[in-house]
């Protein structure tokens, strides 16, 4: 019988926190190579034809964030286009330098995707002047996405948290056939369980992922 321990993403987390939740507004949030509309709780991007690296910031972060406190980088959003882009480039920029960090995310989203990214040893500091978040739309390979007007991202929420919210779960031994004991796969799909085996086929050149 086989069987592994499974470390979930739980939500939500208690602990430190900094968090813009776009509930009827942008929550000072701009737009980058995109156009925005405001929902009732949630934020809308809109790609615009030609333009590169469709994304959003926030120049200056007011009030500024504690990085003693908080410095994991947290999004949840929806990326409703199944042809957009593939992964999110994070940049932090202060009056001392830069730093970046590149996620990978999904594609035809119809349910709230969250992702995570450390960002400890950057050189922030708490100056509101000189401190800004830019997230940024490219393509899995790394190259920079060209909108075409189609792709709409829903951001729901960004947060900054004091660590990555990972506690032990469950312990899942697949011992039922073809019983998945929950799981569900983005991007990739999920055979068996056979003989205590589940097995995953992650889709070529997409961010793949299993969820329980």
């Amino acid at each position: 019988m086989k069987k592994f321990t499974l470390l979930l993403l739980l939500i939500p987390f208690f602990g430190f926190a900094q968090t813009w939740d776009f509930t009827n507004t942008d929550d000072g949030w701009n737009e980058v190579n995109t156009t925005s509309t405001i929902q009732s709780d949630y934020w809308e991007l809109t790609s615009i034809s030609g333009e590169t690296k469709p994304g959003m910031k926030l120049d200056p972060v007011d009030p500024a964030i504690d990085v003693t406190a908080v410095h994991v980088l947290a999004i949840t959003m929806k990326n409703k286009s199944a042809t957009g882009p593939g992964q999110l480039k994070a940049r932090v920029s202060t009056d001392v330098g830069h730093t970046y960090r590149f996620i990978g995310i999904s594609k035809g989203d119809t349910e709230y995707q969250t992702y995570y990214t450390d960002l400890s040893g950057t050189n922030w500091d708490t100056a509101t002047d000189g401190t800004m978040i830019k997230i940024q739309f490219y393509n899995t390979d790394g190259s920079e996405y060209t909108g075409t007007g189609n792709e709409v991202f829903d951001i729901d929420k960004i947060e900054m948290l004091s660590e990555l919210p990972i506690t032990e779960r469950n312990v899942y031994n697949f011992n039922t056939e073809d019983d998945e004991e929950g799981f569900t796969a983005l991007n990739g799909s999920l055979a068996g369980p056979a003989s205590g085996l589940l097995l995953f086929t992650p889709a070529v050149d997409q961010y793949a992922k299993i969820d329980q």
